[in-house]
């Protein structure tokens, strides 16, 4: 049977088999799993995971150092750029050798084979491998530029103990990034690949720094180095131990690393490397005063509303004796809400039109402009305006807002919110809903109020777009607006954190704890930042001290005066009107109410009624 007519058949066929050996190449083994890193917004390293391997290998980074490509070829091949994947002359030295001496004791390999050697994970030397690398390397030539090569060379060579790879190398030997290795530190990396014990266990100083100036000046010899940096690098120090990664921010780390789509890849995140050392330390700092008082876990979380994401993530408190507990990242847990969620009740009851600011709640049997009766057990009060409600961290502040927006209405706003751990039906939670009978997070309540602080700005800081992603808000920008002016409580805590004034006059805050002693959150907001704050004690521990608000609002005043912000709210004009309110009832005056005032209100307030009390 006569498969192949003529010559040219065959040479065609041959042809077509010869390309396909020559450029098609199986790259699938240099796609193993890498390490989780995380970047801040600036790109300097936060902490990085270990890959599913148990190495330290990270994702290809663009900025490469051009310098390391000279020192590699000038150690492991000098004829890197002039050969076809082997070299003729170090191939016959090495065959000579191996066959005198009856063994294979020398390789003969260029850094196309190493790569091979790589690919083909390490396998036991014998002349059989060596033949099988040789002919891959060929292939990997066809396929692959020189650049590309020892690049992959760079990315995945070993580089001792679990490392390989140069930019693992350099924070694991030097605390740097691969791009800001000097000619000293690049010089012992590239000596590492083929002869790592030169650096483990860290007793072959001496060696090693020999071998490297010997490298150095082969370096200087072939002029790709000066006489200064020669004689500047060769009086380096070399490495003493193998260095931890950085780990700034901890949990944050670990939450990117739990999401399938960001496992094993380079993230830079929003984080501002300064800002989150300066709240770690903020925190660790008080550390030992709360322990006294058994207060042994706190999150602190700064938002950038602007963006939706945190600048600082501390998701708890870092103390070697209690390691178990200081892993739970408490930013992302659910606790008691307390009436922390007040807040969100006030602003719901105002983008409705359920009320007014200065309207007066009062007792259901009570006359409206009855004072404020206070229970010393339950805290139960009344007679007291929306606006000053929402400021108490009383029970019946929410409780009496409560009655009046309908439990219902508000268990949907908060599902809609994001609050998904609101599991049970609204009944099950009834008017403790607001009053720690609730769960929330402290990520949760972030998100809420960067999303406030967003739709408020939409005129000052956001496109159409923006604004328009923002149009599924239960909230109005008015509601936002007088909910926060009802939260500026500029004559509180001045003395005791030492804030000025006027830096105190820009903040919206709220603190309150939850169910049982268990918990005590504050949060704040301005134009520029969101900080929320968690203490408390991972296992559910009651604690009196969380009582003690002025705890949680220092910390939190702490941050602020850190962040110094500098200006408050612009009022959203289209959306508020002017009216006459009855300064005895806080309802809209009628021409029998005899002590008036003008005052702001959202435009949707014009629904409410108005004064029923002067007939």
């Amino acid at each position: 049977m006569v498969i192949f007519k003529d010559k040219y058949t065959v040479l065609i066929f041959s042809g077509i088999i010869f390309c396909w050996y020559w450029f098609s190449f199986d790259m699938s083994y240099f796609s193993r799993p890498t390490s989780t890193l995380l970047l801040d917004r600036k790109g300097e390293m936060l902490g990085a995971k270990l890959a599913s391997d148990g190495n330290w290998r990270f994702p290809k980074r663009s900025n490469y150092p051009v310098l390391f490509d000279k020192v590699i070829v000038q150690q492991e091949d000098e004829y890197f750029y002039y050969h076809p994947g082997f070299n003729p002359v170090s191939t016959i030295k090495a065959l000579l050798t191996n066959i005198k001496k009856g063994r294979l004791s020398r390789g003969g390999s260029t850094i196309s084979m190493q790569v091979i050697r790589m690919y083909r994970g390490y396998r036991e030397r014998t002349i059989l491998e060596k033949i099988i690398e040789f002919f891959l390397a060929l292939r990997l030539e066809g396929h692959l530029s020189k650049k590309q090569i020892i690049q992959l060379y760079a990315f995945n060579a070993p580089f001792g103990s679990n490392i390989s790879g140069l930019d693992a190398a350099a924070w694991k030997y030097f605390g740097i990034g691969s791009d800001e290795l000097n000619l000293s530190q690049m010089t012992i990396l590239a000596l590492l690949p083929s002869s790592p014990d030169l650096i483990r266990p860290f007793n072959k100083q001496f060696v090693l720094k020999e071998k490297r100036n010997l490298l150095l000046a082969r370096l200087h010899k072939n002029k790709i180095i000066d006489f200064k940096d020669f004689e500047l690098a060769q009086n380096s120090a070399v490495p003493q131990s193998l260095l931890p990664m950085p780990n700034y921010a901890p949990h944050f780390l670990e939450l990117v690393h739990r999401d399938p789509g960001l496992r094993g890849k380079l993230v830079k995140s929003s984080i501002d490397k300064n800002l989150q050392i300066k709240v770690y330390d903020l925190l660790q700092g008080n550390a030992i005063k709360l322990k006294l008082k058994k207060i042994y876990n706190g999150a602190i979380i700064v938002m950038d509303p602007y963006l939706g994401k945190p600048l600082a993530y501390v998701g708890n408190i870092m103390e070697s004796q209690n390691l178990s507990h200081n892993q739970v990242d408490m930013i992302q847990a659910s606790r008691s809400a307390g009436n922390i969620l007040t807040p969100l009740l006030y602003a719901s009851m105002l983008s409705d039109g359920f009320c007014i600011p200065d309207m007066v709640i009062p007792d259901a049997e009570k006359d409206p402009c009855s004072l404020c009766k206070v229970d010393s057990v339950d805290h139960l009060c009344s007679g007291l305006s929306v606006k000053e409600l929402v400021s108490k961290s009383y029970n019946c502040s929410g409780f009496n807002l409560l009655k009046i927006y309908g439990q219902r209405r508000f268990y949907n706003i908060l599902r809609k919110l994001g609050h998904h751990r609101l599991t049970n039906p609204y009944k099950h939670y009834g008017k403790s809903i607001v009053s720690g009978g609730s769960e929330a997070s402290l990520w949760r309540l972030s998100c809420n109020y960067s999303s406030m602080v967003k739709l408020l700005q939409r005129d000052y800081f956001f496109d159409k777009p923006h604004y328009d992603s923002l149009r599924n808000s239960p909230f109005r920008a008015s509601s936002i607006y007088l909910t926060f002016e009802a939260l500026n409580k500029p004559f509180l805590y001045q003395d005791e954190v030492g804030l000025q004034t006027d830096t105190i006059k820009n903040i919206a805050w709220k603190s309150a704890s939850g169910a049982k002693n268990r918990d005590a959150w504050a949060i704040g907001a301005t134009p520029e930042y969101v900080v929320g704050l968690w203490l408390g004690n991972s296992k559910g521990d009651g604690n009196e001290q969380l009582n003690d608000l002025s705890i949680i609002n220092g910390l939190m005043f702490d941050v602020f005066n850190y962040l110094k912000p500098k200006s408050w709210f612009k009022k959203p004009y289209d959306e508020m009107r002017q009216v006459v309110v009855c300064n005895k009832s806080g309802y809209r005056a009628t021409s029998l109410c005899e002590n008036k005032s003008l005052k702001w209100i959202s435009k949707y307030g014009l629904k409410t009624s108005t004064c029923g009390i002067h007939n």
